[in-house]
């Protein structure tokens, strides 16, 4: 695979992740449909809730989810760890680097699991184990990232990719969540349309991996280089680790 290819799919399966995390979004949020906008930004009034709703928006698991909502979520998962195992895997690195690298792959394959076995709304709002995890190790490998030399462009591309690739991170979700209680004036609860916010970063940090990525490929020459092989070395320091 060519340098611009890895960037590619990485930047491809951030958009594609995005998708299908707004896809699960929307069929958790169907109870509320009329009522999406109640409350956000202050626009109508926030208690003009239909009971069905409310009792999603409080996790409770007496009405089941819409088919789909695990399985979306399942694959927006899965197809962050795909676009992550593209592009870490090509890089650099000693060995033990290289493995806290792809370590944030294990996590979301076991999220992305732990997903597909959730039958109840009631797991919706919690912070899991595998969502801790998500956020650890993609923490670690953005150290690692940073203490191996390269041009800046280059490890942006990699911090990008690596902030969209750990969406499903406890980090995220209480990110997502906080943004939502504070634009929102529903904030008893969760509000309507969390959720949104997460795979409108996926779509973002895809934009820009895409943007950052091609360009870090062409040299001043006009042609094609290598960013992973050539650009984030570091033998004194990789050879330490």
């Amino acid at each position: 695979m060519t340098p611009r290819f890895r960037i590619t799919l990485l930047s491809t399966t951030l958009l594609l992740a995005a998708i299908a995390a707004g896809i699960s979004t929307w069929l958790v949020w169907l109870p509320c449909q009329g009522s999406m906008l109640n409350g956000l930004f202050g626009f109508r009034e926030a208690s003009g809730f239909a009971d069905v709703c409310l009792t999603r928006m409080d996790g409770n698991g007496a009405r089941p989810l819409a088919t789909g909502v695990v399985e979306s979520r399942a694959l927006s998962a899965l197809l962050l760890g795909l676009g992550w195992w593209a592009y870490a895997s090509t890089l650099r690195l000693a060995r033990v680097s290289r493995l806290l690298v792809l370590l944030p792959i294990v996590s979301i394959v076991w999220f992305a699991m732990q997903t597909l076995l959730s039958t109840s709304a009631s797991t919706l709002w919690e912070i899991t184990a595998a969502e801790v995890m998500v956020s650890l190790t993609s923490a670690l490998a953005g150290i690692v990232l940073l203490l191996h030399p390269a041009e800046n462009r280059t490890r942006y591309v990699g911090l990008i990719g690596l902030w969209g690739v750990a969406s499903y991170g406890a980090v995220h979700a209480v990110g997502d969540y906080m943004l939502m209680i504070g634009f929102h004036t529903a904030n008893w609860d969760v509000p309507p349309g969390t959720g949104y916010i997460s795979a409108l970063g996926m779509a973002i940090c895809g934009v820009l991996v895409a943007i950052l990525g091609w360009r870090s490929t062409r040299g001043k020459d006009g042609k094609s280089h290598s960013m992973t092989r050539d650009t984030l070395r570091a033998p004194a320091l990789a050879t330490s680790i």
